[in-house]
Protein backbone atom coordinates (compact mmCIF):
# COMPACT_ATOMS: atom_id res chain seq x y z
CA UNK A 1 0.00 0.00 0.00
CA UNK A 2 1.22 3.54 -1.12
CA UNK A 3 1.52 6.43 1.72
CA UNK A 4 -1.12 7.44 -0.36
CA UNK A 5 -3.71 5.03 -0.87
CA UNK A 6 -3.39 5.06 2.85
CA UNK A 7 -4.62 8.51 3.49
CA UNK A 8 -7.77 8.27 2.14
CA UNK A 9 -9.07 6.54 4.87
CA UNK A 10 -9.17 9.85 6.42
CA UNK A 11 -11.22 12.97 5.27
CA UNK A 12 -12.57 13.26 2.09
CA UNK A 13 -9.60 15.11 -0.30
CA UNK A 14 -6.63 15.11 2.86
CA UNK A 15 -4.67 18.31 1.41
CA UNK A 16 -1.03 17.87 1.59
CA UNK A 17 1.37 20.96 1.48
CA UNK A 18 4.76 20.81 0.65
CA UNK A 19 7.99 22.93 1.55
CA UNK A 20 10.49 24.15 -0.51
CA UNK A 21 13.48 24.60 0.81
CA UNK A 22 15.07 26.75 -1.77
CA UNK A 23 12.29 29.65 -1.19
CA UNK A 24 13.31 31.96 2.15
CA UNK A 25 10.94 34.16 3.44
CA UNK A 26 11.51 38.08 3.92
CA UNK A 27 13.66 37.35 0.32
CA UNK A 28 16.83 35.87 2.48
CA UNK A 29 19.50 35.32 0.04
CA UNK A 30 19.60 31.44 -0.96
CA UNK A 31 23.20 31.04 -0.39
CA UNK A 32 22.38 31.08 3.14
CA UNK A 33 21.27 27.28 2.93
CA UNK A 34 24.78 26.45 1.64
CA UNK A 35 26.97 24.64 4.43
CA UNK A 36 29.68 27.27 5.67
CA UNK A 37 33.43 25.97 6.40
CA UNK A 38 34.33 26.65 9.80
CA UNK A 39 37.89 27.06 10.01
CA UNK A 40 38.90 24.79 12.91
CA UNK A 41 40.13 26.63 16.33
CA UNK A 42 43.69 25.13 17.22
CA UNK A 43 43.63 26.05 20.99
CA UNK A 44 47.51 26.32 21.85
CA UNK A 45 48.61 24.31 25.39
CA UNK A 46 50.38 27.05 27.71
CA UNK A 47 54.31 26.22 29.22
CA UNK A 48 55.53 27.69 32.06
CA UNK A 49 58.27 27.41 33.71
CA UNK A 50 59.05 24.28 35.95
CA UNK A 51 56.65 22.36 33.65
CA UNK A 52 57.42 18.66 32.56
CA UNK A 53 59.12 18.16 29.06
CA UNK A 54 59.82 14.79 27.68
CA UNK A 55 62.11 13.93 24.76
CA UNK A 56 61.72 10.34 23.27
CA UNK A 57 64.84 7.97 23.08
CA UNK A 58 64.75 4.50 21.88
CA UNK A 59 66.34 1.32 23.99
CA UNK A 60 66.39 -1.89 22.59
CA UNK A 61 63.57 -1.01 20.03
CA UNK A 62 61.15 0.50 22.30
CA UNK A 63 61.18 4.15 22.93
CA UNK A 64 61.44 5.37 26.60
CA UNK A 65 61.05 9.05 27.73
CA UNK A 66 63.96 11.66 29.42
CA UNK A 67 62.13 13.79 31.70
CA UNK A 68 63.41 17.35 32.35
CA UNK A 69 61.68 20.88 33.22
CA UNK A 70 61.30 24.07 31.21
CA UNK A 71 63.88 26.79 32.41
CA UNK A 72 62.37 30.27 31.56
CA UNK A 73 61.64 31.55 28.15
CA UNK A 74 63.52 33.67 25.78
CA UNK A 75 63.81 35.59 22.35
CA UNK A 76 66.59 35.65 19.93
CA UNK A 77 67.45 39.25 18.42
CA UNK A 78 65.21 37.81 15.53
CA UNK A 79 62.32 37.66 17.97
CA UNK A 80 62.13 33.75 17.45
CA UNK A 81 61.02 31.91 20.92
CA UNK A 82 62.76 29.42 22.58
CA UNK A 83 62.82 27.44 25.97
CA UNK A 84 65.78 27.10 27.80
CA UNK A 85 66.54 23.78 29.43
CA UNK A 86 69.74 21.36 30.18
CA UNK A 87 71.65 20.52 27.49
CA UNK A 88 71.86 16.86 29.23
CA UNK A 89 68.12 16.64 29.20
CA UNK A 90 69.03 15.92 25.34
CA UNK A 91 69.94 12.56 25.16
CA UNK A 92 69.32 10.97 21.62
CA UNK A 93 66.85 12.87 20.33
CA UNK A 94 66.60 16.52 19.91
CA UNK A 95 62.54 16.39 19.57
CA UNK A 96 60.52 17.68 23.14
CA UNK A 97 57.00 17.13 23.83
CA UNK A 98 54.67 17.98 26.31
CA UNK A 99 53.93 14.20 27.51
CA UNK A 100 54.97 10.96 26.83
CA UNK A 101 53.74 10.63 23.86
CA UNK A 102 55.44 11.21 20.14
CA UNK A 103 52.10 12.74 19.49
CA UNK A 104 52.76 15.84 16.63
CA UNK A 105 50.14 18.03 18.48
CA UNK A 106 52.08 17.50 21.69
CA UNK A 107 55.60 18.53 19.71
CA UNK A 108 57.30 21.73 21.47
CA UNK A 109 60.09 21.93 19.40
CA UNK A 110 63.58 21.02 18.71
CA UNK A 111 66.75 21.32 20.93
CA UNK A 112 68.50 23.77 18.30
CA UNK A 113 71.43 25.18 20.82
CA UNK A 114 73.27 22.67 23.44
CA UNK A 115 75.91 23.04 25.26
CA UNK A 116 78.52 21.28 28.56
CA UNK A 117 79.58 23.76 29.80
CA UNK A 118 77.44 25.84 30.88
CA UNK A 119 75.20 23.07 30.96
CA UNK A 120 71.91 24.53 28.44
CA UNK A 121 70.02 23.80 25.67
CA UNK A 122 67.88 26.04 23.49
CA UNK A 123 64.42 24.64 22.47
CA UNK A 124 62.82 26.14 19.51
CA UNK A 125 59.45 26.58 20.32
CA UNK A 126 56.41 25.15 17.95
CA UNK A 127 54.48 27.96 18.30
CA UNK A 128 51.89 26.30 16.66
CA UNK A 129 50.99 24.33 19.58
CA UNK A 130 52.58 25.86 22.46
CA UNK A 131 52.13 29.16 23.64
CA UNK A 132 54.53 30.01 26.67
CA UNK A 133 54.15 32.01 29.58
CA UNK A 134 56.90 34.32 31.68
CA UNK A 135 55.64 32.42 35.12
CA UNK A 136 56.65 30.13 37.44
CA UNK A 137 54.77 26.68 38.21
CA UNK A 138 53.68 27.03 41.75
CA UNK A 139 51.26 23.90 41.92
CA UNK A 140 51.84 23.94 45.82
CA UNK A 141 49.91 26.96 46.53
CA UNK A 142 46.14 27.52 45.49
CA UNK A 143 46.60 31.41 46.02
CA UNK A 144 49.33 31.94 44.22
CA UNK A 145 49.99 28.78 41.27
CA UNK A 146 51.71 31.12 38.68
CA UNK A 147 55.00 33.30 39.58
CA UNK A 148 55.50 36.02 37.23
CA UNK A 149 58.84 36.55 35.96
CA UNK A 150 59.17 40.17 36.87
CA UNK A 151 63.23 40.55 35.98
CA UNK A 152 66.54 38.11 36.32
CA UNK A 153 69.67 39.15 38.68
CA UNK A 154 72.99 37.83 39.65
CA UNK A 155 73.41 36.24 43.26
CA UNK A 156 76.07 37.69 44.84
CA UNK A 157 75.72 37.02 48.48
CA UNK A 158 75.86 33.59 50.49
CA UNK A 159 72.59 32.69 52.38
CA UNK A 160 70.55 34.11 49.96
CA UNK A 161 67.21 32.96 49.66
CA UNK A 162 66.61 30.89 46.57
CA UNK A 163 64.22 28.29 45.07
CA UNK A 164 63.32 25.68 42.34
CA UNK A 165 60.49 24.73 40.36
CA UNK A 166 60.78 21.43 38.14
CA UNK A 167 58.51 18.45 37.30
CA UNK A 168 59.02 16.07 40.12
CA UNK A 169 59.46 18.42 43.16
CA UNK A 170 57.52 21.03 42.01
CA UNK A 171 58.48 24.03 44.38
CA UNK A 172 61.19 24.14 47.43
CA UNK A 173 63.48 26.44 48.68
CA UNK A 174 66.31 26.67 50.56
CA UNK A 175 69.71 28.85 51.22
CA UNK A 176 72.57 29.36 48.90
CA UNK A 177 75.61 28.07 50.08
CA UNK A 178 78.10 28.50 47.67
CA UNK A 179 78.78 30.50 44.40
CA UNK A 180 81.46 28.21 43.07
CA UNK A 181 80.58 24.49 43.46
CA UNK A 182 82.42 24.36 46.89
CA UNK A 183 80.87 20.99 49.03
CA UNK A 184 78.98 19.76 46.11
CA UNK A 185 79.64 15.88 46.74
CA UNK A 186 78.06 14.46 43.61
CA UNK A 187 80.99 14.03 40.91
CA UNK A 188 80.23 15.47 37.95
CA UNK A 189 81.20 14.21 34.35
CA UNK A 190 83.19 17.73 33.55
CA UNK A 191 84.50 20.13 36.27
CA UNK A 192 83.26 23.66 36.42
CA UNK A 193 83.65 26.06 39.60
CA UNK A 194 80.58 28.52 37.96
CA UNK A 195 77.59 26.61 40.21
CA UNK A 196 75.44 27.74 42.57
CA UNK A 197 74.61 25.54 45.18
CA UNK A 198 71.53 25.55 47.47
CA UNK A 199 70.46 23.29 50.40
CA UNK A 200 66.86 22.65 48.53
CA UNK A 201 65.02 19.73 47.78
CA UNK A 202 65.32 18.28 44.31
CA UNK A 203 64.72 15.17 42.26
CA UNK A 204 65.27 13.17 39.30
CA UNK A 205 63.06 15.09 36.07
CA UNK A 206 63.67 18.62 37.70
CA UNK A 207 66.77 19.54 35.70
CA UNK A 208 66.52 22.26 33.59
CA UNK A 209 63.64 24.27 36.24
CA UNK A 210 64.06 27.80 37.13
CA UNK A 211 65.93 28.64 40.14
CA UNK A 212 64.83 31.87 41.67
CA UNK A 213 63.85 34.33 44.62
CA UNK A 214 60.95 35.65 45.35
CA UNK A 215 60.22 39.26 44.95
CA UNK A 216 56.78 39.53 46.85
CA UNK A 217 54.17 36.67 46.93
CA UNK A 218 53.16 36.64 43.31
CA UNK A 219 56.44 37.68 41.55
CA UNK A 220 60.22 36.35 41.32
CA UNK A 221 63.44 36.97 40.09
CA UNK A 222 65.60 34.41 37.94
CA UNK A 223 68.76 33.24 39.19
CA UNK A 224 69.42 30.13 37.02
CA UNK A 225 68.90 26.64 35.99
CA UNK A 226 68.92 23.68 37.65
CA UNK A 227 71.23 20.64 36.45
CA UNK A 228 71.96 18.01 39.03
CA UNK A 229 71.03 17.42 42.64
CA UNK A 230 71.77 15.17 45.74
CA UNK A 231 69.42 14.09 48.21
CA UNK A 232 68.53 11.81 50.92
CA UNK A 233 66.12 11.49 53.56
CA UNK A 234 67.39 14.29 56.16
CA UNK A 235 68.55 16.56 53.53
CA UNK A 236 69.01 17.67 49.61
CA UNK A 237 71.44 19.85 47.94
CA UNK A 238 71.36 20.86 44.25
CA UNK A 239 73.65 22.56 41.88
CA UNK A 240 72.17 25.14 39.93
CA UNK A 241 74.22 27.04 36.39
CA UNK A 242 73.58 30.78 37.01
CA UNK A 243 71.54 32.73 34.33
CA UNK A 244 74.53 35.17 33.91
CA UNK A 245 76.59 32.33 32.40
CA UNK A 246 73.58 31.25 30.18
CA UNK A 247 73.28 35.06 28.75
CA UNK A 248 77.23 35.64 28.30
CA UNK A 249 77.18 32.76 26.56
CA UNK A 250 74.32 32.80 23.93
CA UNK A 251 72.77 36.53 22.73
CA UNK A 252 68.95 35.57 23.78
CA UNK A 253 66.74 37.94 26.11
CA UNK A 254 64.52 36.26 28.75
CA UNK A 255 60.96 37.21 28.51
CA UNK A 256 59.56 38.43 31.67
CA UNK A 257 55.95 39.57 32.54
Amino acid sequence: MSFFTGIQIFEPNPRLSFYNCTVRKNNTNSNDLEPKIVAKQVIKKEILAGDAIYSPIIINGSTTFVLCSEGFWARDRANASYIATTGHCSVANTNFYLRKQVDPSDLIGHMIYQLQLPDFGLIRLNLQNVRPIPCVRNKKSSQYPELRIKDHIVVSSIGAHLCHSGATTNVDCGYLKSLNGDGFVKIPTYFTDDILIVDAWSRKGDSGGPVFYYKDLMNVGLNGLLISSVSDQISGILAAVPLSSILNTVDITVVTA
